[in-house]
């Protein structure tokens, strides 16, 4: 007689899977919040912009919040082509710093 296991568990694709879940509910959330003054287009490219900024990071558990914040964030700038580089690096640094603060708290 053989034991039976349970089916095993990707955990990094379950990960992934409730990563892009949030991010679509980020997305919708952020279309309502600025649908007068933002198509769809910049939304989405918002929230593209702000996660790729997390690619190839190990910890995930917090990047649907982060790219939250720096989406709307970014949003919120006054509407220019592209943020200026110390101003980038100063969302990153902000977004960083809250990061290792809650992973202390942890």
């Amino acid at each position: 007689m053989t034991a039976q296991h349970p089916p095993a568990h990707d955990t990094k694709n379950d990960s992934a899977v409730r990563e892009h879940q949030a991010l679509r509910e980020v997305t919708t959330r952020l279309r309502k919040s600025f649908a007068a003054t933002h198509t769809d287009e910049q939304v989405t490219r918002a929230v593209s912009d702000a996660h790729h900024r997390f690619d190839g990071k190990p910890i995930r558990d917090f990047v649907p919040i982060l790219v939250e914040r720096m989406a709307r964030e970014q949003l919120r700038a006054p509407q220019t082509d592209s943020p200026a580089p110390r101003q980038r690096r100063t969302i990153v640094s902000r977004l960083a710093s809250s990061l290792h603060r809650a992973m202390s708290r942890a």
